[in-house]
């Protein structure tokens, strides 16, 4: 089985970002300045996880329609991953968890869709408007 560093060493290579492992196990990129995204082998369910946290959201309206737009792109069953709102920062994140056993060429496809819908989400988060998730759902599901 390969290491976590090898696999994002094949990655890195294939999105022509350096890339390697903090702490052993995590990795952070930043994206255009605005979305982080975080890499983690998950030991306990022997998966990676790759996490985008794409804005903080002020209390009120408006995150609220936010978060229900985000309910609602979880309830699709062909999504590659889901929303959550972490509390601690009043943020709006955007996961999956993949095999680890996959293909650096596989995990690299499923981290441009997670950088895609995560910058799509900021775009409209930052315009105070609402995205689309019939029109996002083309686009990742």
């Amino acid at each position: 089985m390969r290491s976590f560093e090898k696999l994002l060493q094949e990655i890195g290579s294939i999105i022509n970002i350096p890339m390697h492992a903090e702490e052993g196990r995590i990795c952070l990129l930043e994206i255009n300045h605005n979305l982080r995204i975080q890499i983690e082998d998950d030991l306990v369910k022997q998966k990676i996880v790759v996490v985008c946290f794409i804005a903080e959201i002020a209390a009120g309206k408006f995150r609220e329609n936010i978060l229900k737009e985000a309910l609602k792109a979880n309830f699709f069953s062909s999504r590659i991953g889901n929303f959550a709102y972490l509390e601690k920062n009043n943020s709006l994140s955007f996961y999956t968890y993949v095999e680890n056993t996959i293909s650096a060429e596989e995990i690299s496809l499923v981290l441009e869709r997670c950088i895609t819908v995560g910058n799509n989400w900021y775009e409209a988060i930052r315009n105070s408007q609402i995205p689309n998730i019939t029109q996002e759902s083309s686009q990742f599901f």
